[in-house]
């Protein structure tokens, strides 16, 4: 039997352990930017009557910081979004989460890239 030394695969083992963590801290603060970058963009899109709509925009992040909703909770929110038969769409929250989605893509992306530096 050969002799082996397992040194390597011990500080391996240590190395992949950081870089886990790691990974998940980095992908809680995309989804933490995401979720305030959706409502940031709802927000700036949203059309402005009296201000409660654009007030009632926010996020809450799951238990876990790994995912979130983001919604506006005026009783008409869904009216504006997506119309009515009587007013056409005024789209905001689709297009910040589109807008959101792009730049989460790019940060999940270099995480993979970045964890074992």
């Amino acid at each position: 039997m050969s002799d082996f030394d397992f040194t390597e695969l011990a500080r391996l083992e240590v190395v992949l352990d950081q870089a886990s963590e790691r990974a998940e801290r980095m992908t809680r603060l995309a989804v933490k930017k995401t979720g305030l970058d959706v409502v940031t963009g709802a927000q700036a899109l949203v059309p402005v009557d009296t201000g409660n709509l654009k007030n009632s925009i926010g996020v809450d992040f799951d238990a876990d910081e790994l995912g979130f909703t983001a919604e506006a909770t005026a009783n008409y929110a869904a009216y504006v979004e997506l119309g009515t038969s009587r007013m056409a769409p005024q789209p905001y929250l689709g297009p910040a989460f589109d807008r959101a989605t792009a730049s989460f893509v790019k940060a999940i992306e270099s995480i993979g890239g970045r964890v074992l530096e």
